[in-house]
């Protein structure tokens, strides 16, 4: 759902708060010389304009947006997915349960800031391209700094998280 080449920071030791760029999607790789639409010498006949700017973390993990995925459908969802969490920590990472489930009923508090329930509309809700929200992890965007970041920062469930190394 993102890369460690990503910039990301921890918040309440529960989120991975990852920022978002855009990239440019399409288009043609121009080699000089190689191309007469590029080099012009068509008069434009054939340039393939279709470039487009997209979040680098949406295209390439192929996040799907959930539209109409209410502040109550993401409470029952996180519950659920926070009892599976503790589940698999409790074989994999004993130790770290107690932790996780202090910080996963801080997020339930609505007068917690970086709660997403103390400011919901600010959030958008993706899933990953199967749309298996039972078996796997929502994510939510916003954009920081009142709205005037240009781009979203995501929000991943830290131990929620299954490193896999490339």
């Amino acid at each position: 759902m993102f890369s460690d080449a990503s910039d990301m920071e921890t918040i309440d030791d529960f989120w991975f708060a990852v920022k978002s760029n855009f990239i440019t999607e399409g288009g043609e790789v121009v080699i000089e010389g190689m191309n007469a639409s590029a080099d012009g010498q068509d008069g434009g006949e054939g340039a393939d304009d279709a470039v487009e700017k997209v979040i680098d973390l949406v295209h390439v993990f192929h996040l799907q947006e959930i539209g109409g995925f209410t502040k109550k459908d993401y409470k029952v969802w996180f519950k659920g997915y926070m009892k599976a969490c503790k589940k698999r920590m409790a074989e994999a990472n004993p130790d770290r349960v107690e932790a996780f489930m202090k910080a996963a009923a801080a997020q339930m508090d609505k007068e917690n800031p970086n709660s997403p329930f103390s400011h919901w509309d600010d959030f958008e809700v993706y899933v990953g391209e199967s749309y298996d929200m039972e078996a796997g992890m929502l994510c939510l965007s916003y954009y920081g700094n009142n709205g005037a970041d240009s781009t979203p920062t995501f929000l991943y469930v830290k131990d929620g998280m299954i490193e896999e190394k490339c």
